[in-house]
């Protein structure tokens, strides 16, 4: 129906008025709005006519100009060009590097108990450079001939393994590790504590296979191999002097590269900002790490290592792809960051699945995370080697507690073709990696004043209640350290230290695991001082008093068994 005050031949409006004696007058009124989008289009048009005039030819030169190189630069050719300077110029910086450096003129003084020390893993840049140039090398190398033949070979077609041959071929080699691993065992078997430690470990493995739910599908491949794997990452690093010095080196590498933080607390909290030491000292350490991963991930560095472990993992352990990217992507990334590297199979996942994704997330530390625990005082190798072995240790427990029993949904071309957040540039990457972890260290702070403060009213409760026994000093700390003994003593601490550890487990299961490395940090560096004043018998033997509430711990094996112990989020409350 047509609006009778409305003219479509003038685009003007009737429009009801008033005169002086209240009688009402229809007059003409302007329709403002088609005027006001005249006048925009005949703006437009002005705009464009002095654009592209002959007045204004020095503007559209340029534009063509800039348009032009535009399109040059985003040609194939130029991407090649870039490739074949650097492959150009790169050989000649690694030659005049490596003359200069001479890292392969060893001192003629140094013998075979010093080599590793004071030549491999010292301060030889040169051999740094040497050997990142040939594991850099070999990726690359190992991705173009991938890309190029993987296409053209079917491996299976030409080895002809029957499915028989293909079933047992895991379990041989798999057999053959065990009886090396177990052979080696008996062999370096120096300390009773080592059998007690074994022994803890089947406890703890039959607890699992007694609650699963379901025991007859336990996958015991990934239970296995899971297990080996530990076991070869200890022994090298704790047997193999190469090993530990090599993982002590990457420690104190890690240290270093962290303490660069310090450069932006100083800047915003000031030249005492080490005072403050958790809320000023280590909480930005997380900031730092967290964009630095975001700049790995924008470059793809990230993705490209995470995505060659897990492949290992489900190679090895028979586990799914998802499972196996989430648990080693918990290593590098955090909690709620690895499961997008999956959230397009999340909803189809299986519940065994969607229970090892959890597993992962409780029981390995993230790099940002393991930044904060170095600064409490932590030894940082240690801590390295915890988080790498926590991601084949999450998927063996998980498959034991929660057996598969369906059929997964993905395979590794549609995870590699995943779409993960969008970075436009480095820039962006620093400022988003640094920025999403407001949040997070926000949580960290309040949950520590929350539970630190409901702890210490409930262990004040607890002392009231049991003052009334005469039992002084007997607080909920207390009751923890009974509770959590067994544990520790099965996990192969001395007897003397298994009171203190069990405390600082039972402080992650029931308050934080940032209180607990808080406190082993504040253990850590107060042996390292007593040791270093040469006045640890006088604080053993009681003449000189431990500070109230400090779970001392004396022996280095026990340290080492509480770092392991305390690495991951596995709270109650």
């Amino acid at each position: 129906m047509e609006n009778p005050n409305f003219n479509s031949d003038s685009n003007r409006e009737l429009e009801t008025m008033f005169d002086i004696n209240g009688n009402p007058v229809a007059v003409k009124t302007i329709n403002y709005e088609i005027e006001k989008e005249n006048e925009k289009n005949i703006d437009a048009e002005i705009e464009h006519e002095d654009l592209f005039s002959e007045e204004n030819a020095f503007g559209l030169m340029i534009i063509k100009t800039r348009t032009s190189l535009y399109e040059f630069l985003t040609k194939p050719i130029i991407k090649y060009i870039i490739y074949g300077t650097i492959l150009i110029l790169y050989p000649v910086y690694f030659g005049f590097s490596i003359k200069l450096q001479k890292p392969f003129a060893i001192p003629r003084d140094l013998n075979s108990s010093t080599i590793i020390d004071d030549y491999i893993f010292s301060n030889n840049p040169g051999l740094a450079l040497f050997i990142l140039s040939i594991v850099v090398c070999l990726f690359f190398g190992w991705e173009i001939l991938k890309k190029k033949f993987s296409h053209q070979i079917d491996f299976k077609s030409k080895l002809n393994l029957s499915p028989r041959i293909e079933k047992i071929s895991p379990w041989i080699v798999i057999g053959l590790v065990t009886l090396l691993s177990i052979s080696y065992l008996i062999y370096d078997l120096k300390d009773y504590r080592n059998l007690i430690s074994l022994l803890g470990l089947s406890v703890f493995i039959m607890i699992c296979i007694f609650i699963s739910e379901h025991p007859s599908r336990i996958n015991i491949r990934a239970l296995i191999v899971g297990i080996l794997i530990q076991y070869i990452l200890g022994v090298f690093i704790l047997r193999l002097e190469f090993g530990y010095r090599m993982f002590q080196f990457l420690g104190s590498q890690v240290s270093t590269f962290l303490d660069y933080t310090d450069n932006g607390s100083r800047l915003v909290f000031g030249e005492h900002f080490a005072d403050h030491f958790f809320a000023f000292k280590a909480m930005p350490v997380v900031i730092f790490f967290s964009a630095i991963v975001n700049i790995l991930y924008y470059f793809g560095a990230i993705q490209f290592i995470l995505l060659k472990i897990a492949w290992m993992m489900n190679f090895f352990m028979g586990t799914s792809p998802t499972e196996s990217v989430n648990s080693v992507a918990n290593v590098f990334l955090g909690p709620s960051e690895a499961p997008l590297l999956i959230k397009p199979f999340l909803s189809k996942m299986t519940e065994s699945e969607l229970f090892a994704v959890m597993c992962a997330a409780f029981s390995t530390v993230s790099g940002s995370v393991l930044a904060a625990y170095i600064g409490f005082g932590v030894a940082p190798d240690h801590l390295i080697t915890a988080g790498l072995m926590s991601a084949p240790a999450s998927l063996a427990i998980a498959k034991t507690l929660f057996p598969e029993t369906k059929k997964t949904h993905a395979d590794w071309e549609a995870i590699r073709n995943v779409k993960t957040k969008k970075l436009n540039n480095v820039f962006e990457a620093i400022s988003t990696g640094a920025i999403e972890m407001i949040k997070p260290i926000g949580a960290i702070l309040a949950n520590l004043i929350a539970f630190v403060s409901i702890f210490s009213f409930l262990d004040a409760v607890c002392m009231w209640f049991f003052g009334m026994l005469n039992l002084e000093n007997f607080g909920l700390a207390s009751i923890l350290q009974y509770l959590f003994w067994p544990f520790a003593f099965l996990m192969g601490a001395e007897s003397e230290d298994c009171k203190s550890i069990a405390k600082l487990v039972g402080f992650k299961v029931f308050v934080n695991e940032f209180v607990a490395f808080t406190k082993l940090g504040a253990v850590v560096n107060l042996r390292n001082e007593i040791i270093a004043n040469g006045t640890e018998i006088l604080y053993r033997n009681g003449t000189l008093p431990i500070p109230t509430g400090m779970p001392m711990i004396w022996n280095d094996r026990s340290i080492v068994i509480a770092t392991y112990a305390l690495c991951g989020k596995k709270q109650i409350i």
